[in-house]
């Protein structure tokens, strides 16, 4: 789902997604909220204002404002361009290596047992270069009707050793503690703690930046693919 962070941080670097470049979501993404997508990018109110328009076809409305080109969606569901059950790996599958510009996984891979598979799907997809751009849920997060949110919560400490083992540029790293609202501070490793034990909090960061009462904390990141295309590896810690 684009939800108004990750909105945010698709905004913040426009500047690097290529013309018209080839997008593919992991996942039938739809918009969160007209209101705060509205609010975010005023010029497209009248667009997004139309009742006609599913919430599917506002992101792809979106995604065109921010200058890319064709969208594609990788899911299970009947609906996907690109059906695959991604607990399974998607290497044999004819047309899909190196075949996109911009992978975004936001909120998905936590519903997908098979982390080997989706993880190496995405950067199987991903052209030499791309950019592979990932909401994902880190603290918290106990809906699902009381039995929490997917699978799997992720920590800053897992895109790190991914992007090193793998030779990604780390673009951005950024914590929104108060998912989904739009508020997002880089990753600070001496400030996270406390984000996820509230007792750390100094004074500044409780009354402040009001983190303790963070009980959603989704964590949004943007790699860069190297140019030079090399098969995808498991980190070690």
């Amino acid at each position: 789902m684009l939800i108004p962070s990750a909105l945010k941080l698709m905004i913040k670097h426009r500047n690097i997604f290529p013309a018209n470049g080839k997008i593919v979501d992991l996942g039938d993404q739809l918009l969160y909220s007209r209101e705060h997508a509205t609010q975010i990018l005023p010029a497209l109110a009248p667009i997004l204002a139309n009742p006609n328009l599913s919430e599917y076809e506002c992101v792809s409305i979106i995604y065109k404002h921010l200058g890319l080109g064709k969208r594609n969606c990788i899911d299970y569901s009947e609906n996907a361009d690109i059906r695959i059950n991604l607990n399974h790996s998607a290497l044999a599958l004819p047309g899909l290596e190196n075949a996109f510009d911009v992978v975004t996984n936001q909120g998905f891979s936590e519903h997908v047992f098979n982390q080997y598979a989706v993880f190496e799907c995405i950067h199987h997809i991903c052209k030499p270069g791309g950019l592979m751009i990932h909401v994902l849920p880190c603290q918290g997060w106990a809906d699902g009707q009381g039995w929490g949110h997917g699978f799997f919560q992720y920590q800053p400490n897992f895109f790190r050793h991914l992007a090193s083992i793998n030779n990604y540029e780390i673009i951005d790293l950024s914590i929104s503690p108060f998912s989904p609202s739009e508020k997002i501070y880089d990753f600070n490793p001496s400030l996270y703690p406390a984000i996820a034990n509230p007792h750390l909090l100094n004074e500044h960061q409780a009354s402040e930046l009001g983190l303790g009462s963070a009980n959603f904390v989704s964590l949004l990141g943007i790699l860069k693919k190297p140019t030079t295309d090399q098969a995808f590896r498991l980190p070690h810690e």
